[in-house]
This record gives C-alpha cells, structure tokens and sequence, in this order.
C-alpha cells in the first residue's frame, strides 16, 4: 500500500506554530527565535511543541525514507522526548532542519 501524506487539517499532520489560536506558544516561539531568556513556561511550550512536530506521523508517510532515514527520525523523536533546556531544544530543531522537517 502507498504511503501519502495525511491531509493538512487531520491530527496525524504536525500543526505549525504559526497557526496556533491561543497565543501562549506564538509569544514562547518569538522569545525564542530573537533569542530572549525563556521562561519555564516557554521551554515547556517549546518542548510540547517540537514533541508534536516530530511525533506526527506524517514524517513516517515519506516514500523516500530509507532505512538511515528512519533511524535519524527515530533518533530525533528520542531526543525530543527527552529535551528540557533551551540548548536542548535547539539541537532538536536543528536536526529536524538537517532531516528537511523545520519547525520554524
């Protein structure tokens, strides 16, 4: 069976920060992009974030994947998981950009 990308407005696709209604996260990812402190409640917002952005199984949907593909993407979710700081937020997002998936 074909793997296809899912729909944009199922919950399978990762949701982009830009489209969030409430605000919170909105406010948490300028602070972070023009480089500010981060707030508690930021890397938490942060954290949830990227968590769901890698976590979506759109990523797993990719015909192209290889099998070093999807050790780098299992690699990734692993990190994101685990990622608490600023710094280790940052290396999350970076390796989803090398992995052509940026969240920002």
């Amino acid at each position: 069976m074909p793997r296809t990308l899912p729909h944009p407005a199922s919950k399978d696709t990762p949701k982009y920060w830009q489209n969030e209604t409430g605000g919170h996260l909105r406010l948490a990812v300028k602070r972070y992009l023009s480089g500010e402190t981060l707030t508690v409640r930021d890397l938490a917002l942060m954290h949830a974030y990227i968590r769901q952005w890698v976590e979506s199984p759109a990523w797993d949907a990719n015909p192209f994947q290889n099998r070093a593909d999807r050790f780098a993407l299992g690699l990734l979710r692993a990190k994101a998981r685990e990622a608490s700081s600023k710094a280790e937020i940052e290396r999350c997002i970076n390796f989803a950009v090398e992995l052509g998936m940026d969240p920002l």
